[in-house]
């Protein structure tokens, strides 16, 4: 049996659950359990997921085991619990979260025992980067914000505190970049905007530093999220405008759909119905080209995406007609554990039902929307349903 189909099986995961759950295909699952080759962001999602080197899970070949190997722990036993106090004291990999200590953390300390950086520490790195991903999706948020940030400390620490080649130093800007935008989406969720700005600006800043576009363009298309939340929409058309003029054709078509529907859900907020309908085909048009292989720093691009950054835009136009039904496809098209997004759906369906005066309608929807974002602990949604709820209440009292 194919070690990656053993490690799947161990965790009663469907093929289907663990291209859920890493974010990939399951065509590419069902690739890597019969020994073919995958792309390195494929195999640092698996590795991460499962918090195992990538020749554990039978993911690398001959030509490859040297990549893999610089993840892999060199020396275990006695110093584990050694090791963990230093975790925990670095704020490296979230101690507190990750029991046996993993190789990845490891590979880090080992590091950190020298004056200078080397490559090898990259894939370490990477591997615990990659974890915090796939934890915002399953760990509340105030469990996993103070370990973000800690992991992000980290990070800026290496930058100013060890010595290493141009390509490392490049490279560790990226993940800090990276990192930094997780710690700004938690901070979001968690309802904390004056921080999750400043983490942005910090993405942001290394992303100009390591001259990495993907992560640049990432970070402002986050960037406008939290502006449009914050009603700045001017603000928000300027950090799309930049996101897309940089991005042109030099990030693959996921991040390129995401932004198109980051950019038409901005155009929706400031009344612009051209601007909102060529983004949304053009995101249409990228979505047809996106291979669930490619790293897009998680900003995901799908139909249910797709479907309900339409349906908020209706309501935005104040079409509640045409996005009653778009939302309610997005819904069915949205997986069960994806919480936050069901939420986010939940709001516009309950707002467009109240557009219509469809008070009762409306009403029942925020229960429902209300106990996704309670699960998934985003203080954002939970406001805006309070909000809607309190209206429809006085509405309703009215009579």
């Amino acid at each position: 049996m194919h070690p990656l189909r053993e490690a799947r099986e161990r965790r009663n995961l469907s093929q289907q659950a663990l291209a859920d759950l890493c974010e990939l295909g399951l065509a590419t699952i069902e690739r890597a359990e019969r020994g073919r080759t995958l792309r390195p962001d494929t195999r640092r999602r698996l590795s991460a997921f499962f918090g195992l080197p990538a020749d554990a899970l039978g993911l690398v070949c001959d030509g490859q085991r040297r990549e893999a190997a610089d993840a892999e722990a060199t020396d275990a036993g006695d110093r584990g619990m050694k090791r963990r106090g230093m975790l925990a004291a670095l704020g490296v990999a979230g101690a507190a979260l990750v029991a046996p200590l993993s190789p990845a953390s490891e590979t880090l300390l080992d590091a950190l025992d020298r004056p200078s950086i080397d490559n090898a520490i990259l894939p370490s790195l990477d591997a615990i980067t990659q974890s915090y991903w796939q934890l915002r999706a399953h760990v509340a948020t105030p469990d996993l914000r103070p370990v973000v940030g800690a992991h992000l400390d980290t990070l800026r620490r290496l930058l100013t505190g060890y010595s290493m080649t141009p390509s490392v130093r490049a490279r560790l800007c990226t993940l800090t970049g990276e990192v930094a935008q997780i710690a700004g989406a938690i901070a979001y969720d968690d309802d904390a905007p004056a921080d999750a700005l400043a983490a942005y600006r910090v993405a942001i800043q290394a992303a100009r530093e390591s001259g990495d576009v993907a992560v640049h363009v990432a970070a402002l298309g986050r960037l406008t999220l939290l502006s449009n939340h914050l009603r700045d929409h001017r603000g928000a058309h300027a950090s799309i405008t930049e996101a897309v003029l940089r991005a042109g054709t030099r990030v693959n078509p996921t991040i390129r759909a995401w932004l198109a529907v980051v950019e038409a859900e901005t155009c929706a907020h400031l009344r612009d119905v051209s601007g909102h309908h060529q983004a949304s085909e053009r995101a249409a048009t990228l979505g047809r080209q996106v291979d669930p292989d490619e790293y897009a720093y998680w900003c995901g691009f799908d139909s249910a995406r797709l479907t309900s950054y339409q349906g908020t835009g209706l309501v935005l136009l104040r079409r509640p007609g045409d996005a009653i039904p778009v939302l309610q496809q997005a819904l069915a098209l949205t997986a069960p554990r994806a919480l936050r997004r069901r939420a986010t759906i939940g709001v516009a369906l309950a707002t467009a039902h109240a557009q219509r005066r469809e008070y009762d309608a409306a009403a029942a929807v925020v229960p429902t929307a209300r106990a996704w974002a309670q699960q998934a602990h985003s203080r954002v949604n939970l406001q805006q349903l309070d909000a809607l709820g309190a209206r429809l209440a006085r509405v309703r009292e009215g009579g």
